[in-house]
């Protein structure tokens, strides 16, 4: 291991000369302006923001080595760490400067700083991102971590002798002598930058593995650093070099992310074509570093929706997915890897809630007046043609289309020549039966009714004339 100062001084040095070729290339940009530019499928990238300003922490200039993170809508857009205490980037044309990347429509989008894994406020408040702007922004934190992460390859679990064309395995490890946080650990091959990765390291001791790939034969110094100091490994590309030993030996470096479904749920289990269902899942990282991964919503081996989600190490997000399903059938729901549900989907239909028949009795020739009420209880637009039947005989047909949730009635009259019973049936709903009684045996509900119960018309004069005589027996005796 060696001192980071080392590596300062030449990453300043290549900062400088970067930023003078940034410069002429943006000068010779502009002397090319007006020449046509060829016609291209894929719209570039827009031009990245650029922040720098006073960094402090607890009242007090953040010390060099401090990370600093922009966020847009949750997303990593750019990142920096200060060589200067109390300062990230600088205001000079060659001064480093925290970059942002930004996408076409993310004009005026708010930019979130984050100090280590934290979010601190800026000011001013808030920073909208705009394209080729450079703004100063000053951070200001509380009770933000503050990680010393030591690094140290490990030779004897690395390969670095290979052949051109296979991957070389640098394992490291790192020892967090402060507090738990998001560190940038990085990976330089003869002093220019070929990987970082951002980890969230707990306090004590963390391992990670690089795996980086030569075309060419040669020796390449590799140096892994973190913020406060770095290590370094010669690397030896040799075409009579074996490839690297998969035996039980060496064991494989250990993912650094890992991504795992903990928890669904589905709001309903059953529903019509055309409706959507809702699945819920939550997800977390249980790796070591800053990971972006699409968690993909299969029905049975088919992915139907795919949600994107960014996670620090440790980190929990809910994720929602909402997709119709146009077929009936069964589905088996899965988030990832992990099942969540069988889902029935059905042939949307009305319902029938409702049915009258008036009267319930005639006589042969009447008519009966069939009426029912029809919901559609679908997410979606019903169309459906409802058959009104006597006796299994179709009489009558109605085309409906009806909104989700809408109702209708639907009426027929219908005329019996017959005597007999009659059942009647409204799609698949059973109406009740009509009686049609023919001369004499026929008799409408209630029609010898006089006003007392249980007697006709004659019988209640006999009784009335029979109770006189007795009451005028007695009076003469």
């Amino acid at each position: 291991m060696y001192p980071i100062d080392s590596l300062s001084r030449h990453r300043d040095a290549a900062a400088a000369v970067g930023t003078v070729v940034v410069v002429a290339l943006l000068v010779l940009s502009v002397v090319a302006v007006g020449a046509p530019v060829a016609a291209s499928d894929e719209q570039p990238p827009p031009p990245p923001a650029a922040y720098y300003g006073e960094l402090t922490i607890d009242g007090e200039p953040a010390p060099p080595g401090t990370l600093v993170t922009a966020k847009i809508d949750g997303e990593t857009r750019g990142s920096i760490v200060t060589t200067e205490a109390g300062q990230f980037g600088g205001p000079g044309m060659a001064d480093e400067k925290l970059s942002v990347e930004g996408e076409y429509g993310d004009d005026g989008a708010v930019v979130e700083f984050f100090v280590n894994g934290e979010p601190v406020d800026s000011a001013p408040s808030p920073v909208e991102w705009e394209a080729e702007s450079v703004e100063a922004v000053d951070l200001e934190g509380w009770d933000v971590p503050h990680p010393d992460v030591d690094v140290t390859v490990d030779e004897a679990a690395s390969v670095t002798t290979v052949p051109p064309g296979e991957g070389a395995i640098v394992e490291v490890t790192l020892e967090n002598t402060g507090d738990a946080g998001a560190v940038p650990i990085a990976l330089d091959i003869d002093g220019e930058p070929t990987e970082e990765r951002i980890l969230e390291l707990p306090s004590g001791e963390s391992t990670t593995t690089f795996a980086p790939s030569f075309d060419a034969e040669g020796a390449y110094e590799a140096v892994v650093r973190s913020p406060q100091h770095a290590d370094e490994v010669t690397i030896v590309v040799d075409e009579d070099a074996d490839p690297p030993d998969d035996s039980p030996g060496l064991p494989p470096p250990p993912p650094d992310a890992e991504i795992e479904v903990v928890d669904t749920a589905v709001n309903e289990s059953e529903i019509v074509a055309g409706e959507a269902v809702a699945v819920e899942a939550t997800v977390e990282n249980t790796g070591t570093v800053v990971e972006t991964v699409e968690i993909p919503l299969y029905a049975d081996d088919e992915p139907v929706d795919n949600v994107t989600v960014e996670l620090t190490a440790g980190e929990t997000a809910n994720v929602t997915y909402e997709t119709a399903f146009d077929e009936s059938g069964q589905y088996e729901l899965f988030v990832a890897d992990e099942r969540v549900e069988t889902l029935s989907v059905s042939e949307p239909a009305l319902e029938i809630t409702d049915t009258q028949l008036d009267p319930r009795t005639i006589e042969p020739g009447e008519s009966v007046e069939i009426a029912a009420t029809v919901e559609n209880p679908a997410g979606v637009a019903v169309e459906e043609t409802i058959e009104i039947r006597v006796d299994e005989t179709v009489i009558d047909e109605v085309s409906l289309t009806l909104d989700p949730g809408a109702t209708e009635t639907i009426s027929y009259s219908h005329t019996i020549d017959a005597d007999g019973e009659f059942d009647v049936t409204i799609g698949e709903v059973d109406a009740g039966t009509v009686s049609v009684q023919e001369g004499d045996d026929y008799e409408r509900p209630d029609d010898d009714d006089d006003g007392i119960p249980g007697f006709g018309l004659g019988v209640a004069i006999v009784s009335m004339f029979a109770f006189a005589l007795v009451r005028l027996w007695r009076h003469r005796g």
